[in-house]
C-alpha cells in the first residue's frame, strides 16, 4: 500500500488517522470473526461501527447489513453516512438491523442464531459503554 501511496505523498506518516486506520484493519480481514472483535485497534483505530458492519459480511443472509434492512443502494448508504459522521447514529442504526435479526429468528421460532451475532453484539454493548 505504501508503494502505491508513495509517489503522491512525500511521508506516508503525513495522511494521517484514516490511512492508519486502513492500516490497523487490512490484517483483521483475514482473522476470525472472535479474533477481530479482540482486537487492540478497536474503538481507539478502528471504529466500532466500521468493524461490527464488517462482521455482516460474514453474517448469514437472513442477518441484513442496516443497508439491507433500509432497502438502500450502496450509494444511499454511503451518503447517509456521511451525512451522520456520529459513532452513536451509527450504532444506533446497526441495533436497529441487530434487533430486527432477533425478531426474524423469533418470528420463525428459531432456536439459534448465527455465529457473529453474539460477537456482534458484545461489540455494540461495549461500543454503547464507551459513549456514555
Amino acid at each position: 500500500m505504501e508503494l502505491a501511496v508513495g509517489p503522491f505523498c512525500r511521508r506516508v506518516s503525513d495522511l494521517g488517522k484514516s490511512y492508519r486506520m486502513l492500516r490497523s484493519f487490512r490484517p483483521l480481514l483475514f482473522q476470525t470473526s472472535e479474533h477481530v472483535a479482540s482486537s487492540p485497534a478497536l474503538g481507539d483505530l478502528i471504529p466500532f461501527s466500521i468493524i461490527i458492519q464488517f462482521l455482516f459480511t460474514r453474517a448469514p443472509a437472513e442477518l441484513k447489513s442496516p443497508f439491507q434492512r433500509a432497502e438502500w443502494s450502496h450509494a444511499r448508504f454511503s451518503q447517509w453516512l456521511d451525512d451522520h459522521p456520529s459513532e452513536k447514529d451509527r450504532l444506533l442504526l446497526i441495533r436497529g438491523a441487530l434487533e430486527a435479526y432477533v425478531q426474524s429468528v423469533r418470528s420463525r421460532e428459531g432456536k439459534e442464531f448465527a455465529p457473529v451475532y453474539p460477537i456482534m453484539v458484545q461489540l455494540l454493548q461495549k461500543a454503547m459503554s464507551t459513549l456514555q
